[in-house]
């Protein structure tokens, strides 16, 4: 609704959405609402990297090749240089360290069930 509000400056009651047969009803809401811009919170909710505008993906890219050409002309030494993480990529990784957290919260549980005497953990 936020976004409907921001971009186009309905409301609720002005769509009709709160009972009102008077406004446009949820069919119109849902046509506008697939024709946010990318910078909406709706598009980013579903597409975090649309918080990126297409300027700064490219310029990650550009970034990128840049520090590729610079670690090339040093003869190639030590690690090569990884692209800046996109939003969805640094959500992904901060998805993969909860589970894993989970999960070995999981198994120190299993262990101790079977184990009683076992030490707690160190942290």
């Amino acid at each position: 609704m936020a976004d409907l509000q921001q971009y186009y400056g309905l409301s609720a009651f002005g769509l009709g959405l709160d009972g009102d047969a008077d406004g446009e009803g949820p069919a119109y809401a849902a046509i506008l609402a697939s024709q946010l811009p990318a910078s909406s919170r709706t598009a980013r909710r579903a597409d975090p990297d649309a918080a990126w505008g297409p300027e700064a993906q490219l310029l990650r890219l550009v970034e990128l090749d840049v520090r590729l050409l610079a670690h090339a002309l040093a003869g190639g030494k030590g690690s090569q240089p990884e692209p800046v993480e996109l939003p969805s990529e640094a959500a992904r990784r901060g998805d993969l360290l909860a589970s894993a957290a989970r999960s070995e919260a999981e198994v120190f549980e299993a262990l101790k069930g079977a184990f009683p005497g076992m030490p707690g953990r160190s942290g």
